[in-house]
C-alpha cells in the first residue's frame, strides 16, 4: 500500500436511505469491472440484474473507456470510477466533465466517503490492488487491508479489478476485498459482477453466461466448522433452517470441525445434507447407523488423501478441509496451481471448498473456483449456485 492511497482526500455522495429495515442504515451496492471496449449490450445486462435487486450506488473498478462515460448506461446511479494511472490526465476523463453524480477516484485518492442520512460509511475503490494477491499471497493482501482501515477509520470495503476473476478475502473486523471479476474476456467468456448488501453483510458474485445451460440448476448451501454452536448459540439451526426454506434451498454441505451429538438435528429435517467427519470421529462400521433418511455421510475412501469427492445432482464438489492453512502464504497463482492439478486428477471438478477459516473467502481462479463458507460460530454461510458457478458469501440472520 503506498502512502498515497492512505492521505487521499475523501469525496463525498449522498444517497436517500430507501430501505429501512429496523432502524438500520442500507445500501446495495453494485460492482463491475474491466468492461473495456464491450458492447453497450453487455453493460445494459449487468444494469438490468442491478435493478432487479435494487441496486442504489455502482462501483467500477477500472480499465472503462471513454465511450462509455454515460449516466444513461449506468441507469442515472450514482457511481464511483477508478480511473488508471493512464486515464487521469487524459481530457475525456477531466473531473470537471464527469457524468452527473458519478465520482473518479485516482492512484493517490481511492477512498470514497458515502453519506446515508448522516451516517457515513467509507470504500477504497481501485484497479490494481489486486496485484497484492496475485503476486503475493492472501495474507499480505489482508496486512495491506488491515492497515488502510487503521488509515480510514469506518472504511469496511475494498474494491479492486484488472485480473478478471472475482475474488473475495476478508479478515475478522477488518475491509472486506472485492474483486468482481470482468465484464470483457472472463475465464469461462461470461459477464461477471457483484452485489453487496451492505445489511445482511452479503456479498453475491454472479455471472451472465454467453449461452442458457441446458444441465438443471440447483443451489446449495455450506457451513463448517460448528464445534459448540450449539450451546454458544442455541438457536442458530433454527435460524438456519428458515434461512435455507426462506431461501428455496434444500441441499446442505457440512464439514470440518463437527460433533457428532449435532447429527441428526430435527430442525434439518427436510434438508438433504451431506457431512464430512474427521477420520478420527467415526469408523466405518458406524456409517449405515447415521446414514439415516435426509443425512448421507462423506466417506475418505483413501486414507492417505486429505480430501474428499463428492456428487449432488451431477455436480462433482471437492472438500478439502484444511487447505485454508497452506493458502493463507499462497498467491492467486500459487492457488491456480493447486487447483490445476486437482482438474487434472479429477475431470469433471466443479469446485473446491475448505475449512478452519475464520471468514468467507472465495477465488474464481483460471483453472477451479475455491470457497471457504468461514467459521460458522461467525454466522457465516456460502451459497453455491450449479451451473453458473455463482457464489454468494452470507450469515444466518438473526
Amino acid at each position: 500500500m503506498t502512502n498515497n492511497d492512505n492521505k487521499g482526500k475523501l469525496l463525498n455522495c449522498s444517497l436517500k436511505n430507501k430501505n429501512d429495515q429496523g432502524g438500520k442504515i442500507t445500501m446495495k451496492i453494485g460492482a463491475l469491472s474491466d468492461t473495456h471496449n464491450c458492447s453497450k449490450e453487455a453493460i445494459e445486462k449487468v444494469m438490468a440484474e442491478f435493478k432487479k435487486s435494487n441496486v442504489e450506488i455502482i462501483v467500477h473498478c477500472g480499465d472503462i473507456e471513454p465511450h462509455h462515460l454515460k449516466k444513461e448506461l449506468f441507469d442515472n446511479l450514482h457511481t464511483v470510477v477508478a480511473l488508471t494511472k493512464d486515464q487521469i490526465n487524459q481530457p475525456a476523463f477531466n473531473q470537471f466533465n464527469k457524468p452527473e453524480k458519478w465520482h473518479y477516484t485516482a492512484p493517490e485518492n481511492r477512498v470514497v466517503s458515502i453519506d446515508l442520512n448522516g451516517e457515513c460509511i467509507k470504500i477504497y475503490v481501485g484497479h490494481q490492488r489486486s496485484f497484492e494477491f496475485l503476486t503475493g499471497s492472501e495474507e499480505i493482501l489482508l496486512n495491506h487491508l488491515e492497515e488502510m482501515r487503521k488509515t480510514h477509520d469506518g472504511i469496511r470495503l475494498c474494491f479492486s479489478g484488472h485480473t478478471h476473476y472475482q475474488t473475495c478475502a476478508q479478515m475478522l473486523n477488518s475491509v472486506i476485498f472485492i474483486n468482481p471479476g470482468a465484464v470483457i474476456t472472463t475465464v469461462d467468456g461470461g459477464i461477471e459482477f457483484a452485489i453487496i448488501d451492505t445489511v445482511k453483510s452479503e456479498i453475491s458474485f454472479r455471472r451472465i453466461p454467453t449461452e442458457k445451460p441446458i444441465k438443471k440448476p440447483t443451489s446449495i448451501a455450506v457451513i463448517s466448522d460448528t464445534v459448540g454452536i450449539s450451546e454458544i448459540k442455541p438457536t442458530f439451526w433454527q435460524r438456519l433452517a428458515k434461512d435455507l426454506a426462506k431461501r428455496q434451498i434444500s441441499k446442505l454441505i457440512w464439514f470440518g470441525n463437527l460433533r457428532i451429538e449435532d447429527i441428526h438435528r430435527p430442525e434439518l429435517k427436510d434438508i438433504e445434507i451431506y457431512f464430512r467427519l474427521k477420520p478420527n470421529q467415526l469408523v466405518d462400521s458406524a456409517f449405515e447407523e447415521i446414514n439415516h433418511l435426509n443425512w448421507h455421510p462423506i466417506r475418505i475412501d483413501d486414507s492417505h488423501l486429505d480430501y474428499s469427492i463428492i456428487s449432488i445432482d451431477g455436480y462433482e464438489i471437492c472438500i478439502k478441509p484444511d487447505l485454508g492453512i497452506e493458502l493463507a502464504k499462497s498467491s492467486e497463482r500459487d492457488i491456480n496451481q493447486i487447483c490445476k492439478f486437482m482438474k487434472v486428477r479429477h475431470p469433471y471438478l466443479e469446485i473446491i471448498l475448505f475449512g478452519n477459516n475464520l471468514q468467507g473467502f472465495y477465488e474464481g481462479g483460471t483453472e477451479l473456483p475455491i470457497v471457504s463458507p468461514g467459521d460458522a460460530k461467525l454466522e457465516n454461510l456460502a451459497i453455491l449456485n450449479f451451473p453458473s458457478k455463482e457464489i454468494t458469501l452470507s450469515h444466518v440472520p438473526h
